[in-house]
């Protein structure tokens, strides 16, 4: 009598040849991926540029000369900076606050303006901003985080321990960076919703 094979878990299924076929026109190696090309560099394309101070957890370096004076209106019900032609400074003389934005970039590699209101027209200087100028120049040279210190009236500066890389800049002027940041908030005439709000016209 013959003896039969018996039978064990591990066993090959059993597979219809069809569904070992690839879909017709499916070209499998289309899709496999292969070594990237050397040589090939992704370029990123800056399309957001905040308007803001640093954010006190990550270590920054300012561009040791990328700078302009500007004037910028605080709009707090929308929360938002805008950039005030110098044409129409005289019918927003006491909403625009004179300040210099810096190029700073964080360990991110995300680049932002810092705003700096400078002294008002007496020369007195708010012990905050001053401090904030202060951490300006610090960061030119080092990277660093600032700190708030209230009973200071103003900012502790702490300079990163480790050996971080250099600062990659964007390859923008100055005019593309004020072009990138205030895309949609620039006030150029008197129509303008924010003015005719404070002007009491809507």
């Amino acid at each position: 009598m013959a003896k039969t094979k018996p039978a064990t878990s591990d066993a090959e299924p059993i597979v219809n040849e069809a569904e070992k076929t690839a879909l017709p026109g499916f070209d499998m190696s289309k899709y496999v991926a292969r070594p990237i090309a050397t040589g090939i560099v992704l370029k990123r394309k800056i399309t957001t540029i905040p308007v803001q101070r640093p954010n006190s957890q990550l270590y920054f370096r300012a561009h040791p000369s990328e700078e302009v004076l500007v004037d910028l209106l605080e709009f707090r019900e929308e929360n938002k900076l805008y950039l005030v032609n110098q044409e129409k400074i005289g019918e927003l003389f006491d909403q625009v606050k004179r300040c210099v934005l810096y190029l700073c970039v964080n360990t991110k590699g995300d680049p932002f303006l810092f705003p700096v209101p400078q002294p008002d027209e007496t020369g007195r200087w708010n012990s905050w901003h001053e401090s904030s100028k202060n951490c300006v120049l610090e960061s030119r040279d080092h990277w660093i985080r600032m700190q708030p210190n209230r009973s200071i009236q103003g900012y502790d500066v702490l300079i990163a321990e480790g050996n971080l890389a250099p600062p990659k800049w964007p390859d923008l002027d100055i005019a593309q960076i004020l072009s990138i940041a205030f895309r949609n908030t620039t006030i150029d005439d008197e129509d303008h919703p924010v003015v005719r709000q404070l002007r009491g016209l809507i």
